[in-house]
């Protein structure tokens, strides 16, 4: 599929409108579940710059064909006791990507914004599943709007909803204590950061991995001057991120920690 072979002629107005995604266009050849499409710099002569050095000598190297799932909603109803339609289709989308010749050869792929890298379900279908995680559960919310409950993409998906609803909120007080726990979901293992106030507990935070890589930049943009302990799991990664960006706290294993990676 190169960039001859498709024109503007072949874009279709009235389902690239049904589908709503900013700058893409959907090709005549989808049908009601299955939406073909590629960016509308895919018709252009715009030369995207390389992230690694800026040049903008660069160029289509190959096209990935990525498939979506994504959600259509249907118009509001017009009592609040009905509930709201929508369709799932597959979005086929037909990604770029982009060679730099000033750098030798760097390959990266054009930019999207309706979905999170990694992820094979777009930002509004994602945050309509996180929605209802926070009522329901993860496999019971997938089961009614018929997706695959994906271990691999809950992560993403919760995450970016957490993060929307946590920037709402007011700022909270200082941190003085604050625990960094390793934690395994399904064969996943991700951090846990939490803040302790009064003899209680407050999830922080979920992150991807308890890598150093990880939680360098998290800890960072945390305001650590008022803290003086942290509680970890004992990893080395986690120890050397603290010791790192909060040299003069206080780092402790939790008994509860050592017993539990004894057994």
């Amino acid at each position: 599929m190169g960039k001859k072979r498709h024109r503007k002629s072949d874009i279709s107005t009235p389902r690239t409108k049904k589908l709503d995604l900013d700058g893409i266009r959907v090709l005549k050849c989808s049908d009601d579940d299955h939406y073909y499409a590629v960016h509308e710099r895919y018709f252009s002569k715009e030369k995207l710059p390389c992230p690694a050095c800026g040049s903008q000598r660069t160029r289509c190297s190959k096209l990935v064909r990525r498939v979506f799932k994504d959600i259509l909603w249907e118009p509001p109803p017009a009592t609040k006791e009905e509930k709201r339609k929508f369709k799932i289709i597959d979005l086929v989308f037909y990604q770029r990507y982009i060679r730099c010749d000033n750098c030798g050869g760097n390959v990266f792929p054009e930019p999207i914004s309706f979905a999170d890298k990694g992820c094979r379900y777009t930002l509004r279908l994602s945050d309509a599943l996180a929605v209802g995680t926070f009522e329901y559960s993860y496999k019971k919310v997938c089961n009614h709007y018929t997706v695959p409950a994906s271990t691999a993409s809950i992560g993403p998906i919760m995450r970016r909803q957490i993060q929307a609803r946590a920037s709402l909120l007011a700022p909270i007080a200082p941190l003085q204590e604050i625990g960094i726990f390793e934690v395994q979901f399904h064969r996943d293992r991700y951090a846990v950061v939490f803040a302790l106030r009064s003899g209680d507990v407050y999830c922080i935070d979920i992150l991807e991995d308890s890598s150093e890589e990880r939680l360098l930049p998290y800890l960072r943009e945390l305001d650590t001057n008022n803290i003086d302990t942290v509680y970890i799991d004992p990893l080395d990664s986690i120890r050397n991120a603290v010791a790192s960006v909060i040299p003069n706290a206080a780092i402790v294993v939790a008994d509860e920690c050592l017993l539990r990676y004894a057994r």
